[in-house]
Order: structure tokens, then C-alpha cells, then sequence
């Protein structure tokens, strides 16, 4: 849990590199210990939600993306909207 809580957002992949198997995720979740954001992305339930948790949860399903357009702007608060979809470049 305490890598959870540094990381913020996790892998199921990255837990079980650690050794923790997905069966132990699950009922994690089951028990209302881990929060699920969606296939195989795992955060803490009271985690506080920020207008960047999308972007983080982006980057942990496609690592090798880059935020860009819209996106960029407004992570980089140059605009003063957030798109409604997270824009990303692939190389």
C-alpha cells in the first residue's frame, strides 16, 4: 500500500513485478482498499482527485505517449478549459 500511496497511480503490471500477484489487487479492491480507475489502473479510494488525474491516468495506460494540443495547454495552464478527451502524440 505504501507504494501505492507514493506512486499515486499503479499498473496491476507494475505490482506484479514487484511479486504482488493480481488475485491480491483484486480482492484489495473487493474490500475497498484499492480503488479501480479502470482495466488494470489501481489508486488509493481516498485519493483526492485534481484536474491532472486524467492526464496521470494516460500516461500509466500509454507510457511512450506525449501530451499534446489542447491537452498541453491546459496542463501547462495556457488554456483556461480542459479539453473533454485527453489528447496524447505517438511516436
Amino acid at each position: 500500500m505504501q507504494y501505492v500511496r507514493r506512486k499515486g497511480i499503479v499498473r496491476s503490471r507494475d505490482l506484479e513485478a514487484l511479486g504482488i500477484p493480481r488475485e491480491y489487487l483484486l480482492r484489495l479492491h473487493r474490500q475497498g482498499k484499492l480503488g479501480r480507475s479502470g482495466r488494470s489502473i489501481y489508486r488509493l479510494p481516498d485519493a483526492a482527485i485534481t484536474e491532472h488525474r486524467s492526464y496521470a491516468e494516460v500516461s500509466k495506460r500509454v507510457p511512450e505517449a506525449i501530451l499534446c494540443l489542447l491537452s498541453a495547454l491546459a496542463f501547462h495552464e495556457f488554456a483556461t478549459q480542459s479539453p473533454a478527451s485527453v489528447w496524447i502524440a505517438l511516436g
